[in-house]
């Protein structure tokens, strides 16, 4: 009794930091124009070009205002709803209302109480024409709007809010343009041809064709990458003018698709003939949804070597009950295991991607539970315990489900239930963990352990870095020695994917929110564990004290969910000298990259962050930086004693436009990595909060998809930008720099740098590029 009563007093704090977190980002009520695919004509081609500079950095996935997704036609035909897919007291789950998903009609989408932004009898009083009306009115007055029509954006001191909101108006030829187009009535519609070459037609055939194959293996196999890919842009070349997606249909690939359109990937289809087919993805691409997938002819080859090569049989085809589909461990038995985990290795970037850029698109249910900056790397396949151990791993399966298994709608009342079913499960796995480890390793484990890629993969390690509410992955190990870091295993790997993205409905109550922030945080620790494992046992203390202090309520939180495993099994690896926690974390990473992944520190080096890693000079040594870089390179630096008390000012990432004759010559993002007193609190970050200590990364490319700023600054100016923010002590200082080199909202020439930003970005990124996103510009916190 007494732990239950400790497991609902938790409970109920958890739910109320769930709800302060949602309610304490700021949010803009805005209503935009739309990127349309209409008519075509020469017209309706600016219009469209018009839209995407200018409406989807705002309006675009499940965190547009009003839900009024502009990234399409289809989305501009929807409209706009008073429902909110972020509602952190939501206690009941609510229809889905994915775009060109959930509804395939104008009137579908009423019925689903979206409204239109069109008024068909007189345009100008449009909810559309309205708005942007009333940026060139400079407070003109509008009669308030009925009831019947209702503008999200409104307020009864504001009936209508002026858009662009917050940002400066279009041109009187934008406007002119845009509104003959509504006075038209809006026409236009999503286009019925893609624009692909022979070679991906060819591609695009041949997939098909292997994940319609009808044998109990083949169809378990095509069920396992669907459930993985379901959020991918797959393109099928090095140069693709054509994303798609990966859906299940009613119809034949070579029909009209009829997508089966269901919360969850694994949630049962409803028909037992169903196929897997490529859809075309018809709406314009942003970076913080954008999860491009190579599908070409040697990536087929590949998959069939990785889970056909050896023989293997289905004994059972599994089912879609909740209570198996919620455990890919169950699942998926019958496919090699080693297969399933290399797999998720060959693209691992995509695979972590997709625990940010998936259903909650800008991550809140998870990133409160990560570091601002932590590196991943991952254990060699030959050397993971679910697949060299048969008897560990059947041992294991039953204690891996996910709270996905209790659906949407968790009830309140079972959250006492929850903690103490799960954390129960998860601690009598790392105890069998614990014995395999002993069993498998008494010598302890080895830096031989960890997957090297091959010797080329470029996904072996990564850099994963939490921007508040939303997170960025890259390829490489950025910045200086991170602070944490995870090592996944294929246990770990798996149930990250089946709790943050295949089991997850951003449109479930709050329970199953909770549920699975929760769990996330589980995962976290086991991540840093399996870390820990290859450090000698008397430096692990050290370490996990260093990132969770004993505070009461981190004790409360690892009481519950944490329980102590003894790991005191040795490790082969030898740390010279490093008897703190930093130096022996640094010299960890420096072994791992020199010893497993050299090919990693060569393609990916940070001479502008590096400072306490370094590396043979045979591997890499720092080269003579542009007079730029250096600068820069003296802005990162460590901050531990709080010498550098500016960066607290600083937004969480702002974009560094570094401009010759007033072109666009590179665009750094600097990222301040905030820190805190003990890592992932579920409950009252805040009050965790260290800012003298928060230090600064420069990285010399996007590593965010939700800039809270942008600083232009003249390549002969970079020394002084660099002295004002150093010398921004204090808040006048640093409006003074803002002031400076700052783009406010109200700047007029706002649009001017946005255009410029945009289009150096498309270029440099190619395929991996898309529109970045103003919700987050000029809103951060401290």
């Amino acid at each position: 009794m007494k732990r239950a009563s400790l497991a609902i007093g938790f409970a109920v704090f958890a739910l109320f930091g769930v709800y302060s977190y949602y309610h304490s980002v700021p949010t803009q009520e805005t209503t935009l124009a739309s990127n349309t695919f209409p008519e075509q004509n020469t017209r309706t081609s600016e219009i469209q070009r018009t839209f995407d500079n200018r409406c989807v950095v705002c309006h675009s996935c499940n965190n547009a205002p009003c839900q009024l997704n502009l990234t399409s036609y289809s989305g501009f035909e929807r409209g706009t709803t008073l429902a909110k897919v972020y509602d952190a007291s939501r206690k009941a789950s609510i229809q889905p209302t994915r775009l060109d998903i959930d509804a395939d009609s104008e009137q579908a989408w009423r019925q689903k109480s979206f409204t239109s932004v069109v008024n068909p009898t007189n345009p100008y009083l449009g909810q559309f024409a309205r708005t942007l009306l009333e940026k060139h009115a400079e407070g003109a007055n509008f009669p308030p709007p009925s009831e019947m029509a209702p503008v999200c954006a409104s307020t009864a001191d504001q009936p209508v809010v002026a858009m662009p909101y917050g940002l400066p108006a279009l041109t009187d030829n934008e406007s002119q343009l845009l509104l003959g187009w509504i006075q038209r009535g809006a026409p236009g519609s999503v286009p019925s041809q893609v624009d692909i070459t022979a070679d991906e037609s060819k591609n695009i055939n041949s997939w098909q064709t292997f994940l319609n194959e009808t044998s109990p293996e083949s169809r378990l196999v095509s069920r396992y990458l669907y459930e993985h890919l379901f959020l991918a842009h797959v393109h099928f070349s090095n140069d693709p003018k054509q994303f798609f997606r990966l859906i299940r249909s009613k119809t034949s690939c070579s029909e009209s698709l009829s997508e089966i359109a269901t919360r969850r990937p694994n949630d049962p289809p409803g028909t037992e003939n169903f196929y897997y087919c490529f859809k075309p993805l018809m709406q314009t691409i942003v970076e913080k949804t954008h999860l491009p997938y190579l599908m070409n002819e040697a990536k087929l080859q590949w998959m069939k070597r990785n889970f056909f090569s050896e023989p293997w049989k289905v004994s059972r085809m599994p089912s879609y009950d909740p209570k198996e589909s919620a455990n890919p461990f169950l699942t998926f038995e019958a496919i090699p295991t080693k297969a399933r985990f290399q797999f998720l290795l060959e693209d691992s970037q995509y695979h972590v991607a997709t625990f940010i850029k998936g259903p909650v698109c800008n991550g809140t249910q998870a990133v409160n539970s990560i570091d601002d900056q932590f590196y991943v790397f991952f254990m060699d396949p030959a050397s993971d315990l679910l697949v060299k151990d048969p008897e560990f791993r059947e041992a294991s399966k039953q204690l891996l489900v996910v709270p996905a298994e209790q659906g949407s709608d968790g009830k309140l009342s079972g959250i006492a239930g929850y903690f103490k079913k799960y954390p129960a499960l998860r601690n009598q796995y790392r105890l069998l963990r614990a014995e395999a480890i002993k069993k498998n390793y008494p010598q302890g484990l080895s830096l031989n352990n960890l997957w090297n890629g091959d010797g080329r993969n470029e996904n072996s390690v990564l850099t994963v870095l939490r921007h508040n509410d939303n997170s960025y992955v890259l390829k490489g190990p950025r910045g200086d020695a991170a602070h944490s870091a995870y090592v996944l295993d294929y246990g770990l790997f798996e149930r990250l994917v089946y709790n943050l993205v295949v089991g997850f409905d951003v449109y479930g109550n709050i329970t199953h929110q909770l549920h699975t922030r929760v769990y996330m945080g589980m995962i976290r620790m086991e991540g840093e564990n399996n870390f820990l494992d290859f450090f000698p046992p008397e430096l692990r203390p050290p370490i996990v004290k260093n990132w969770y202090s004993p505070t009461l309520l981190a004790s409360l939180e690892k009481k519950l969910i944490d329980k102590p495993i003894p790991n005191s099994y040795p490790s082969q690896v030898r740390l010279d000298g490093a008897s703190q926690p930093e130096a022996a974390r640094a010299q960890m990473y420096q072994r791992i990259l020199t010893e497993r992944l050299p090919f990693m520190v060569q393609r990916y080096p940070d001479p502008i962050n590096w400072k306490s890693m370094t590396f043979p000079t045979a591997l890499w040594s720092k080269p003579n930086l542009n007079p730029v870089e250096y600068t820069l390179s003296t802005l990162s630096v460590p901050n531990a004693s709080g010498a550098n008390s500016w960066v607290r000012h600083l937004p969480d990432t702002s974009l560094l436009v570094v401009q010759s004759k007033g072109q666009v010559r590179q665009i750094y993002t600097m990222v301040k990595n905030k820190k805190f007193r003990s890592e992932g609190s579920l409950l009252f970050e805040d009050k965790q909060r260290t800012p003298e200590n928060d230090d600064l990364m420069i990285l010399p490319e996007l590593a965010t998809s939700y800039p809270n700023y942008f600083f232009i600054v003249d390549e002969n100016d970079i020394q002084n930008f660099a002295q004002s923010l150093r010398g921004s002590q204090d808040e006048t200082g640093w409006k003074a720099t803002l002031g400076r080199w700052g783009l406010a909202r109200n700047n007029p020439y706002f649009w001017v740098f946005s255009d410029q930003i945009q289009s150096f970005l498309k270029r440099r990124m190619g395929l991996n590029g898309g529109v970045i996103d103003y919700t987050h510009y000029d809103v951060w916190t401290k």
